[in-house]
Order: C-alpha cells, then sequence, then structure tokens
C-alpha cells in the first residue's frame, strides 16, 4: 500500500497519474470529493468494486455512486436524462449533487439500485482530471464503515 498526498489547490500532475496507475492497476484509493472522503475504483473492474463493499462492510444493496469527468461521459453511464434531471445537472454541475438516472447498459450490477445509478461529476478539476487519466468513470463511495460517521 503506497500513500500519495493529493493537494486539491495545487494537484501534481504526478500524483495525479501515479494514483490514475494504481486504479488502472485494479487498486483503490482514499480521496477528497466535493463532500466526503471517499474510497475509488475503476467502474469497470468487478473486483476493485467488490473490495470496496467487503472493506466497507457494505450491503451489496446499497449501490455505488459513479463520478465522471465530463457532461459528455454521462451517456457512457446513464440512459437520457428527463427534462427534471437535466434542469438539475444544468444548474448544480459540477458540483456535491449526485443525481439518479436509469442506468446504462454494462455496468456492473453491484453499483446499481433498482436499475438506476447515481452520477455525479465532482467540483474538483484535480478529481476530473484524475478520471481522464484512468480513462473511465469511477466508482466511489465514502471511506468510513458501512453505517458509520464519515470522514
Amino acid at each position: 500500500m503506497s500513500e500519495v498526498l493529493i493537494d486539491i489547490a495545487r494537484p501534481d500532475q504526478s500524483v495525479i497519474k501515479e494514483t490514475a496507475t494504481i486504479l488502472r492497476d485494479g487498486g483503490l484509493v482514499v480521496l477528497p470529493t466535493d463532500t466526503v472522503y471517499g474510497l475509488a475504483g475503476r467502474l469497470g473492474d468487478p473486483v476493485a468494486i467488490e473490495r470496496i463493499f467487503a472493506i466497507k462492510e457494505r450491503p451489496v444493496a446499497k449501490g455505488l455512486i459513479v463520478m465522471i469527468a465530463d457532461l459528455a461521459d454521462l451517456k457512457t453511464v446513464a440512459l437520457q436524462p428527463s427534462p427534471a434531471a437535466l434542469a438539475l445537472i444544468s444548474r448544480y454541475w459540477p458540483g456535491p449533487l449526485t443525481i439518479v438516472l436509469k442506468a446504462g447498459a454494462d455496468l456492473p450490477p453491484n453499483t446499481l439500485v433498482r436499475g438506476k445509478i447515481g452520477v455525479r461529476l465532482p467540483d474538483h478539476e484535480w478529481l476530473r482530471a484524475l478520471i481522464r487519466s484512468v480513462g473511465e468513470p469511477l466508482a466511489v463511495t465514502s471511506a468510513n464503515l458501512s453505517g458509520r460517521a464519515s470522514p
């Protein structure tokens, strides 16, 4: 396990690249989000997602949220949002708002709840740069044991 410190005010590109490599290699990372510290893995890595649930002692039925780098990435994880969802997206993204949408095809089932996925476009450029560097959205949840206070 390695430790890499992230300065969100002045993100270091080498730190973003190193963190992206950890994620692409199947690792998990703890990182600051708009609201809490999150435990994250690649959305397309079922083993990483299973590890998130195991580490958190999280019931699989709770699902995970997905963080995307750009609004254009929304179509990779969700079906066309309703007009109401689009209004919220245009008003509050990027930012700390998770929108629950009908999930797109080929998402890991344990990220979904009743065919829906929570999606967020974070308001941290370094985090969006990390997601771009990984090359796919991240599956994220708070970095605490399930049911306990978030750090």
